[in-house]
Parts: structure tokens; C-alpha cells; sequence
């Protein structure tokens, strides 16, 4: 149940949020009386949690009296955003009452007695004044200076902006920080007072909330964010159904009723109290198309549809038909009728007919080109213009150094580098024919954040680099007190002060009579020196000192690491991936770490597990009393321990009747089951001598559940069987023996599988083979084709695994069938081939393999067609030889052409040879050997590419004597049928 706050109706969750010692820095009212801290620096601690319970009561005074004014206990559940807003104001006046807030650009922590600066537009972030009136300078400065660079100007002043060092939030030159203002911006220069807030003047806030709602923050001049507005209003549901009271800041609500406003169609909205329009309706019903040729089930809400069809209704003209898709209304007239211009627009026509084109005018057609410049100069003609100007103009290049005369539509650029510095002013612009407006520095930063961790990775700029954005998290030993700083302070963290009492529960059986004590670091304080006196289960007390253990230690505070970057992030991330997913979260992401106090806290719950019913006690030590204990057989009592009495197994044999009769149970003494114990009480239940059953039902009772019937005969049966002969293999049985489960494997009836049964289902399969007199029936039967092979043909056996032998005849598998010249085919029945092969040859056996079997007879277009083929043989022979005689003189032709080329080469390096050596000519007839040599070289060039085009003349001219050899060949092989028919 939520704390309900003396005077208030409605505020219990939100006046649990602002309790005293609620925060990070309270003295700790909220635990029970006697407790206290660490000695060391505890009266400190005390008066500071003093001070800032005061500070805290005064600034949510008129809050929570704001939350008296709901009635009832409707928006009870719903307090808890409000309790939550009020953590986040409690949070950041703590953070400045502790020194524990930090300024991002310094990176110094911000006193209660400096002037700082907040970013009120979004994050809240406190810097010191000094600190951001650099800070904004600096970047209006950059700006300057960049647009100063770029343009040749100074931009005006109410263009400029600075941002959040934190957020990124823009705020206009104007607002550049010049003084020292409180949270609420009301008082210049607040003076520090120790029972208000830091920076803060004490007067009521005043500041617009968020969400629209009109009211101001009733809170005192604070720090963060605003929390949720208080007052309570007549408040109607989305649909407008309901009213009722509720809080402004939860004034948006649903009654669950179903909406039912009218919608567009004229059906009621089915859904439940909506925000925002109501959806579409989705009613489904039988709608036609615009067009109305078509029907189909659509969504209320997209009855309107077309079917794509074209429409193809005649126009009014007559001539043409309606274009356009599935449509409503009219088709309307069509465009082509009335008075029309020629394409230059020039020449305006009379009536022409709508399917009479419009003639060109003969004019120059003059409309202005995409350049915007010139004109067209082609004549009046249909159809778009030329899309680029090819007038020629002198353009100067993009950096103005340079002009040419080129096409209206071409850019002229020069070979020119940009020496200008890029507005980083650490690396030149290096661009080809740059006019001055030098893109941005795509190179990364680079340099060293003031934070010592990381380096900046945004783009080469000037100025000062931003803070560095990542964070770490400060949290004590439960983790449930927490303070986020930012990088480059980890040698200043301290661990913050928790008032939340410790996790870590007490493993003594005294711990409810001990004080509780706050979360910290390090061993729980106070070891218990008691005396146990416990109750054991015997009946006894202990007497010994309190032996319970101590609670685990809690691990010592260790100073945070910095923080990683993404890509350091990502490829712990990797690693951790590519080492399996032990140790990570069920989103693939690492486990956060367990905090300490919590770690010790489940230690102890795992040392507090093996103890059920008794808390976190630790067994006493065993009571030593004498006490008689009877075993489990009831065979003989032993005086033992009072901690070790239990019932117990005397060694000796069982002697219970099995119930095979014929012999009785040798395992050790042990629990009868209850009707065991029966039959041994009977006067001839055949129990052992000096058996007690008594005792032995005293022994059952002390241990529940753990009765047991005697083990079943182990022996085996032995006894052969009548029908096989096997031995029974079963343990010892008063019953008749089972069917004998020996395997047997035995080929099926076609001998290509092995069967595997038991004896027993060989023996029934042979006796409904032999009382079938087919031997064995279907049961030896494999139920796969038999494909032996038939006699007479190749062809395999078709039918199911069979008795006895195939049957002759049976095939019905199709053969090929030729005549003697192969011109004639058919398919026959392998039977009917046999008995027209045997009606031929006398034997119906064949090879099938030899191109088929020649039993079809010769017609007259087989004879046809081998006159023809005599007829043709001579012109085809005639056609390669002629092939075969210009093939020798085109090889000849490319020889001679080689060959000049190749004597005048010879007798050019015989010249070579006869010149002297280059050192002893002159320059003239270096000079001229130098020409000859050039001259040799093109010589060689010439007569390589004739015998290429030699080869290629002679590759034809066989290539075109073969092509015309075999077109004579195929025309004489068409033509030969057509003559044989004519």
C-alpha cells in the first residue's frame, strides 16, 4: 500500500517519492529505530541529510497540497508518474547539494557557491558560466569565420546560434550567457543559502509545464525537469462519453467503452475510446467499380475503387473512343476538336476535324531552349526541342581563369587546384577549377576530447571540439542510488551516498531483534554473540553460542574505467559474440553487471537455500541423547545418537516368499511394503524367524514414502520350450513361457532380400504358408518387384516378389523396330517382336542394343531416296575438288606476298652488317642508319599484315568451296522426293 502523508486524501505514491531520506544524501528516517551508519564521518552525513530533508520538504510544500485536491482513490494508480517526475526534481537537488554535478566542458565539479549557466530548453545540464560564455563565443566565432571564408562576408548577427555542449540544443546569439541567473531566471545572482537548493532563489517556480496544459510549475525554484501537473479538472474521455476528475497531467484518457462516432460511410466506429481520428471502417461488402463493369468484397472504407479496365465509350466527335481508366461521369468531349495552332504556336488553324493533324507552319520554330539563352532554330515541327543548346559562346571556367568557345550546354573547368584553406583551417580545398564556395572538410577530427579517453570523430572543424558525449554511471553497492558523470572524471568518482537500507539479509536466527544498517561497501558490521537456544527436533534446546554464519561480504567500491566508444563498443561486443553467448543478455546484448550489495544478497539467499522452513538458520550442532531404534525389517533394535536416530539396516537377509513361489528375497533388511507387512503378520505368511512385524510397521511409519516391495526373482527360467526347443531366457515365472523371441533371417520368395523374424513369427508364418499350400503365403514375401530376369527377353519381372518361376509371355515392355536402310521406326511389344522375330529367323531371342530390330519392310520412298543418293554423289565430289584446287593457289598467293617482304629484310641486315661500328660514324650516318632501320621496321609491319590478309584470303576461299559443296549436297537430298513424286 502506498504511504499516505498526515492531512493528504489523494497523494499517498506521490509523498512516498519525496519521504524523507528518500534520496541520495538523507539521513536515513525511513529505517527503524536504532539504526546508524559507519562511525567514521557519520555526524557529518547526518547534519548534510538534515539540511537537505529541509531543503526538499519546503520545495514540494505546495506540490503536494495541489495533489490533496483529488477525492478517492481513482487516480491512485496512476500517481506513480508523478512520483516519478518528483524523483527526477529530488535527484538533481541532490546532485547539487553533494557536489556530486559536474560541468562537461571543464570537467570540475560545479559548488554551490559558483555561478553557473543550465540548458533550460531540453536537457537541464548545468555548466559554469564561465565555462559556456567561452563556449557559445568560440562557436558564434567559428560561425563567422566560416561563413566570413565562404561568402566574403559576415553573416548577420541574428542568423548566428551556439549549442548545448551536452544536448546539441540551438539557442540565437542573443541568448550568449552575460549573467548569473537562478533556475527560474527571476533573481540575478542569488545568494547562496544552505537551506535552499544551490543556485536556486527560494520563490515559487512559476515556469509554464510541459504538455500545453497552461499551468505553471508550483513547485519552488528547482533544477531538472518539471514534473507533472497536479491540478485536478473536469476531464472527458476521447469519445466523449465520460467525465471525470483527474489530474491535468493524466487528463487524456480512454473510458473502454466502444467509441461509436459516425464515420465517413454513415457506420458507427467499433472501436474501444480511442485518441485521434477514428480508423477507417472495415466493414466488407460487395462494391462496384466507377465504371460499375465490375463487382468485388472490399473494406467499407475502400468502396470507391476502379477495376483498370479502359473506359472505350465513343466521344462525341464519333471517331474517337474514351482513354481513359474505369472513371465516373461523363467522358467528357474530345480534345482534338476545334480550332488549333501549328506545334510553334504561330499559325492558328480554322475547324479541322479532330482526326486531322495540325500541319507545321514552315517557320522557324523560336521557342526558348533548356539553357534559357537561345532559341530554337529548326522549323516548326512536333515534339519536344533539342534538350541541349549546341550554339557556340565563350564561357569562362568555374574559377574564372580560363575561357573557351564551346556549346552553350558544356561546362568549361581548367586544370586548376584550389589553394584556399577549407573552413576547418587545417587542410586546403585541393578542388579541380573551385569558384570559392569550398565544400566542408570530410576528414575526421582527430584530436585529443579534454576528457584524455577518446578523440574527436566529427568532421575537421575549427574551434574547439565538443565534450565528450559518453558517460559513465556511478552507483552504490545495492544500485539502486546512482549518479551519472561524464568521461574524463573517474579519478574524482566517489560512491554516492545510499539511504536505502542494506540487501545483504542476516544469516543469524537473532536478525529480527538487530538494527538495520544502510547500503555499504565492504563486511556487514556487528557479528551476533548470542546464545543459540534453539529447538531442535528431538526436544532438546541448544545451548551452544550463536554458530549461525556471517553474511557474505559485500565487494569494496572499485573506481569506474572509462567509457568505451561505439567502435570499442562493437568489437567487445564481437568478441563476446564469437566466444558463445555465456554471459549475456537475451538480446544478445552483454549482461549488465550485478551490483555488489545485490551479489552478496544472493550469496546469502543461496547459503539461507539448503535450510527450508527455517529462514537463514544454520544447523545446530547434533544432539547426542541415547535412543533405541528398531531396523527397517523389524529384525532387532540398537541404542544409537538422538541425532543419528533413524531407522536403520541390520545386514542381514530379507527371507520374504517371492512370489514366484519357489524361492525367497536375499536383499538386505529394508522397508516392507504395507501389503509385504500383511502377509508377514498372517500366521503363515512364511516370515523369517525372529521377524517382529510391530516393529517393522514402526519403521514404515518413521519413514514415509519410502516402503518397497521385495525384489522380483533374478534367476532365469531355463525351461525349454515344446515348440522350438530354445531355453527360456526370462527371469523365474510362475506362468507359461512367452513365445520364443530368437531371431531368424530367411530369403524372401525372388532371393534379393533377407527377411528378419522372431522364431515364434517364423513358426506362425509357416503355418499359414503350409495351411495356404503356398509355402509361407505373403509373410516371405519382400513386396518389391521381383526383376528377375524373363526368359526369352532382358526385360526384368514387373510383378510383386513372387513363388516359382516367371511367367513367358508377360512382357509387355516396347521395343524399337526398323526397316533395313533405318528410314522406317515403330514401337512394339517386346512379345509381339519375339513371335515376328521367330516367325523370321526361327528364334524369338534378340539383342536390343544393335540400333533396334529390322523387321519393318523397305517402301518406295525408302528407294527413292537411295536413287537420289546415288545420283548426288558425283556433284558433291565435284564441289570439293574445285574447293580443293583454289585452296593451293590462295596459299601460293599469300607465299609470294611473304616472301618479298622477307628479301628485302635480308638484304637490309646485310647492309646493317657492312656498316661500320657506331663508334667510328658520324653523326649523319648514325642519323641515316637510325632512318633505315625505322624504314625495316615499317617494312616488317606491311608484311606481316599481308600474310594475315593472305591466310584470311585462303581460309575463305576453302570455307566458301565447302559451303557450296555441302548447299549442293542438301539441295539435291530436298529436291530428290519432290522429283520421285513428280
Amino acid at each position: 500500500m502506498p504511504q499516505v502523508v498526515p492531512g493528504g486524501r489523494g497523494r499517498g505514491t506521490i509523498a512516498s517519492a519525496v519521504a524523507p531520506g528518500a534520496w541520495g544524501a538523507g539521513r536515513g528516517e525511513g529505517l527503524p529505530p536504532g539504526s546508524s551508519d559507519d562511525e567514521e564521518g557519520g555526524q557529518q552525513q547526518e547534519q548534510a541529510g538534515d539540511a537537505i530533508d529541509a531543503i526538499q520538504g519546503r520545495l514540494f510544500e505546495q506540490y503536494l497540497e495541489a495533489c490533496d485536491e483529488l477525492s478517492g482513490s481513482e487516480d491512485e494508480e496512476r500517481d506513480a508518474a508523478f512520483a516519478q517526475g518528483l524523483a527526477r526534481v529530488a535527484e538533481w537537488v541532490s546532485a547539487g547539494s553533494t557536489n556530486s554535478s559536474m560541468c562537461l566542458i571543464c570537467l570540475g565539479a560545479i559548488k554551490p557557491r559558483e555561478a553557473v549557466w543550465h540548458c533550460a530548453a531540453s536537457c537541464y545540464a548545468v555548466f559554469h558560466l564561465g565555462c559556456m560564455q567561452d563556449w557559445s563565443r568560440n562557436q558564434i566565432d567559428a560561425a563567422v569565420a566560416r561563413a566570413t571564408h565562404s561568402t566574403g562576408a559576415p553573416p548577420p548577427r541574428h542568423t548566428l546560434e551556439f549549442s548545448c555542449p551536452r544536448c546539441r540544443g540551438l539557442y540565437p546569439a542573443a541568448q550568449v550567457p552575460r549573467g548569473y541567473t537562478c533556475f527560474c531566471g527571476k533573481t540575478q545572482d542569488p545568494e547562496w543559502d544552505p537551506w535552499l537548493a544551490p543556485h536556486t532563489c527560494g520563490e515559487l517556480c512559476g515556469r509554464p509545464l510541459p504538455g500545453g496544459c497552461g499551468h505553471n510549475c508550483r513547485l519552488l525554484c528547482h533544477p531538472g525537469p518539471h514534473p507533472p501537473c497536479p491540478l485536478v479538472l473536469d476531464a472527458t474521455c476521447h469519445c466523449g462519453k465520460r467525465s471525470a476528475k483527474r489530474r491535468c497531467g493524466q487528463r487524456h484518457f480512454s473510458c473502454s467503452a466502444v467509441c461509436g462516432k459516425p464515420l465517413e460511410c454513415g457506420h458507427a466506429c467499433p472501436l474501444v475510446c480511442h485518441e485521434g481520428d477514428c480508423a477507417p471502417c472495415e466493414l466488407v461488402g460487395s462494391f462496384r467499380c466507377q465504371c460499375g463493369a465490375e463487382a468485388k468484397q472490399a473494406p467499407c472504407a475502400q468502396r470507391a475503387w476502379q477495376c483498370g479496365r479502359v473506359c472505350g465509350a465513343p466521344l462525341s466527335c464519333g471517331r474517337h473512343a474514351c482513354g481513359r481508366a474505369c472513371h465516373a461521369g461523363p467522358c467528357g468531349g474530345c480534345a482534338l476538336e476545334g480550332r488549333r495552332v501549328c506545334p510553334c504556336g504561330r499559325t492558328l488553324y480554322g475547324e479541322l476535324r479532330c482526326d486531322e493533324a495540325a500541319p507545321p507552319c514552315g517557320a522557324t520554330c523560336g521557342k526558348l531552349l533548356a539553357c534559357g539563352v537561345h532559341s530554337c532554330t529548326e522549323r516548326c515541327h512536333a515534339g519536344e526541342c533539342p534538350a541541349s543548346c549546341r550554339i557556340l559562346v565563350s564561357k569562362p571556367c568555374r574559377c574564372g581563369r580560363v575561357a573557351k568557345e564551346v556549346p552553350c550546354s558544356s561546362e568549361v573547368l581548367c586544370e586548376s587546384r584550389c589553394t584556399r584553406m577549407r573552413d576547418c583551417g587545417r587542410h586546403g580545398c585541393r578542388r579541380r577549377c573551385c569558384a570559392g564556395d569550398c565544400p566542408p572538410c570530410d576528414q575526421v577530427c582527430g584530436r585529443r576530447l579534454a576528457c584524455g579517453n577518446h578523440k574527436c570523430q566529427s568532421p575537421c572543424h575549427s574551434g574547439p571540439c565538443r565534450p565528450c558525449p559518453l558517460t559513465f554511471t556511478v552507483a552504490c553497492a545495492c544500485g539502486r542510488t546512482k549518479h551519472t558523470m561524464p568521461c574524463g572524471v573517474e579519478s574524482k568518482a566517489a560512491p554516492p551516498r545510499c539511504p536505502h537500507p542494506c540487501p545483504v539479509p542476516a544469516l543469524c536466527r537473532h536478525a529480527g531483534g538487530r538494527p538495520q544498517h544502510r547500503c555499504h561497501f565492504g563486511a556487514c558490521p556487528r557479528p551476533c554473540g548470542e546464545a543459540c537456544g534453539a529447538a531442535l527436533t528431538c526436544g532438546h534446546e541448544c545451548q551452544t553460542a550463536c554458530h549461525d554464519r556471517r553474511p557474505p561480504v559485500v565487494a569494496d567500491w572499485e573506481r569506474p574505467k572509462p567509457p568505451k566508444n561505439v567502435a570499442q563498443t562493437a568489437a567487445a561486443a564481437g568478441a563476446a559474440a564469437g566466444g558463445g553467448a555465456k554471459g549475456r543478455g537475451g538480446d544478445g546484448q552483454p549482461a549488465p553487471p550485478v551490483p555488489p550489495a545485490q551479489a552478496a544478497a544472493a550469496a546469502a539467499a543461496a547459503l539461507a537455500g539448503p535450510l527450508p522452513g527455517r529462514g537463514a538458520l544454520t544447523p545446530c550442532p547434533p544432539c547426542m541423547a541415547p535412543v533405541a531404534v528398531w531396523c527397517l525389517g523389524g529384525h532387532g533394535s540398537r541404542v544409537l545418537p538422538c541425532s543419528q536416530a533413524a531407522p536403520y539396516a541390520c545386514q542381514a537377509a530379507c527371507g520374504q516368499l517371492l512370489p514366484c513361489s519357489r524361492h525367497r528375497c536375499e536383499l538386505a533388511c529394508h522397508v516392507l511394503a504395507p501389503e509385504a507387512l500383511a502377509a508377514a503378520a498372517a500366521p503363515a505368511g512364511g516370515a523369517p524367524a525372529g521377524f517382529d512385524a510391530a516393529a517393522a510397521s514402526a519403521a514404515a511409519a518413521a519413514l514415509p514414502g519410502s516402503a518397497r516391495p521385495c525384489a522380483p526373482c533374478e534367476r532365469p527360467c531355463a525351461r525349454a520350450r515344446a515348440a522350438c526347443g530354445h531355453a527360456c531366457a526370462e527371469r523365474c515365472h510362475p506362468e507359461d513361457c512367452a513365445p520364443c523371441p530368437e531371431p531368424r533371417r530367411v530369403p524372401c520368395r525372388c532371393g534379393k532380400t533377407s527377411l528378419s523374424f522372431t522364431c515364434a513369427e517364423l513358426q506362425r508364418a509357416s503355418a499359414a504358408g503350409a495351411a495356404a499350400g503356398g509355402g509361407g503365403g505373403d509373410a516371405l514375401s519382400c513386396g518389391r518387384p521381383c526383376h528377375r530376369a524373363l526368359p526369352g527377353c532382358q526385360h526384368p519381372c514387373r510383378q510383386t516378389c513372387h513363388e516359382g518361376a516367371c511367367e513367358q509371355g508377360a512382357c509387355r515392355d516396347r521395343v524399337p523396330v526398323r526397316c533395313e536402310c533405318r528410314r522406317r521406326k515403330e514401337q512394339w511389344d517386346c512379345g509381339r517382336a519375339r513371335d515376328a522375330l521367330r516367325a523370321a529367323t526361327g528364334g524369338g531371342d534378340y539383342d536390343s542394343g544393335a540400333g533396334g530390330l529390322r523387321l519393318l519392310a523397305c517402301d518406295g520412298e525408302c528407294a527413292a531416296q537411295a536413287k537420289a543418293a546415288k545420283r548426288d554423289k558425283p556433284a558433291a565430289a565435284a564441289g570439293a575438288a574445285a574447293a580443293a584446287a583454289a585452296a593451293p593457289a590462295a596459299a601460293a598467293a599469300a607465299a609470294a606476298a611473304v616472301a618479298q617482304p622477307k628479301q628485302d629484310q635480308q638484304q637490309q641486315q646485310q647492309q646493317d652488317q657492312q656498316q661500320p661500328s657506331a663508334k667510328r660514324m658520324s653523326r649523319a650516318e648514325r642519323e641515316a642508319l637510325a632512318a633505315r632501320r625505322a624504314e625495316a621496321q615499317l617494312a616488317e609491319e606491311r608484311r606481316r599484315r599481308l600474310v594475315a590478309r593472305a591466310t584470311s584470303a585462303a581460309a575463305a576461299a576453302v570455307v566458301v568451296g565447302a559451303v557450296a559443296a555441302v548447299a549442293w549436297l542438301l539441295y539435291r537430298l530436298l529436291a530428290a522426293p519432290l522429283e520421285a513424286e513428280l
